[in-house]
């Protein structure tokens, strides 16, 4: 998920721990200031992201790919994190003369912690993807049930926040951040500008009812108000898959052999479908939408490079598909055994493409050629990237039929 998602749990967590934690008191004093866990359950909470700092070493797209969500996404690895977290908080402590009782000692390891854990499981939650497992298992992990970036997550922690802090400039800068995002998704055809009104309209309503609420209340609405979201996009996505499935069945006589889904921001009714299937020598990607109870979703246009190879649209149960990308597996694959850089950029490419020379992981690539995901074999190079990653890749199934295919011939 986005940071400042990964900072409002934080926020919110240090606010729950401290109207909670037993103990907290001396002589009716906290020897501590309250902000000083809120800031310190704040950093945990975004802190695993720290491995974008590898772009210094190696600034290119690939690096990028390869090791965000890597070894600092992975349980074992919370581990030195939070310790390093926790050393550096007590040496701000004795900077500032001040020491801790035993009982909040206690606090601010588990608002370290707790907050790591929070930050891979809300990274689960999207189809990016974590390593949980790593090194003992080197697999990627797909939630695939809210966007990278979800609105609606702001708008249940959001006003709860805004009610806390005293500051204008931070009641001012976290609704523009909302109005941005939302006015961006509109822009990019992720949401209509009736989804958008919905939108505001409910984080106004729902700003203006958290006045109402004492303040323990409104923490608890906003914590109710998370679960039941997270628990409604994953209810949809189970039938989403369940619905996909279906239809390939009924009408192909097969099921795909992974499907990847994505909700539209601000929508558990609407789903971006990507259905991979794989046969001794074909590899095909069927791309569309999902709609569920009829309701409306914004119909973006097909990605780059998809054609439908049909008349029309193909509507059914609530399935628009918008195109098909297939192609020998040989050729997809024919630069895979000569190039490093490629063979890592299959650790990361969950559902590959090779458009016009130019591969791409079509999760990321929306009408441009030129997404984050896109990687272009340099004839010659032979060289592997600078920072050497280990993952299975997500298409390791297509890569067995590739090599097999080689040693049969």
């Amino acid at each position: 998920m986005d940071n400042l998602t990964h900072s409002l749990v934080g926020f919110a967590v240090a606010k729950t721990a401290l109207y909670w934690w037993p103990n907290q008191k001396k002589k009716n004093q906290l020897i501590a200031p309250p902000i000083y866990f809120v800031v310190l359950s704040m950093v945990a909470a975004s802190f695993p992201d720290f491995d974008v700092l590898l772009q210094l070493y190696s600034p290119t797209k690939l690096n990028y790919l390869i090791t965000h969500r890597g070894h600092t996404h992975s349980l074992w690895a919370l581990i030195p994190q939070g310790l390093v977290i926790l050393g550096s908080f007590t040496l701000f402590l004795k900077y500032k003369n001040l020491a801790l009782t035993k009982s909040l000692n206690l606090l601010a390891g588990f608002l370290v912690f707790i907050n790591l854990l929070l930050h891979l499981s809300l990274d689960f939650l999207n189809n990016y993807g974590i390593h949980p497992f790593s090194p003992w298992n080197n697999k990627w992990y797909y939630g695939d049930m809210l966007h990278i970036i979800e609105p609606l997550l702001w708008l249940a922690l959001m006003p709860f926040v805004l009610r806390q802090i005293t500051g204008r400039t931070f009641k001012y800068i976290l609704p523009l951040c909302f109005l941005v995002v939302v006015f961006t998704f509109v822009k990019l055809e992720f949401m209509s500008w009736i989804n958008a009104g919905l939108v505001i309209f409910m984080f106004l309503a729902l700003a203006a009812a958290h006045r109402f609420l004492s303040p323990k209340k409104s923490l608890l609405f906003s914590w109710v108000f998370t679960f039941l979201l997270v628990t409604t996009f994953y209810t949809y996505k189970l039938w989403s898959v369940h619905k996909v499935n279906d239809y390939f069945y009924k009408t192909q006589g097969f099921v795909p052999n992974e499907i990847v889904l994505s909700a539209l921001p601000s929508s558990p009714f609407c789903w971006e479908v990507m259905a991979i299937t794989l046969t001794k020598k074909n590899y095909r990607v069927d791309h569309g939408n999902l709609s569920h109870f009829n309701f409306r979703c914004q119909s973006f246009k097909s990605k780059s490079g998809l054609s439908l190879n049909k008349s029309q649209l193909i509507q059914q149960k609530g399935l628009i598909w918008q195109g098909e990308y297939q192609v020998e597996i040989q050729d997809l694959m024919s630069e895979y055994s000569a190039s490093c850089k490629l063979r890592h950029w299959f650790q990361f490419a969950r559902v590959p493409v090779k458009i016009a020379g130019q591969y791409s992981d079509y999760r990321y690539s929306l009408k441009s050629k030129e997404d984050i995901s896109a990687f272009k074999v340099i004839n010659g190079d032979t060289n592997c990237p600078k920072i050497k990653t280990h993952w299975t890749p997500p298409r390791q199934d297509l890569i067995n039929y590739f090599l097999t295919m080689n040693k049969e011939n």
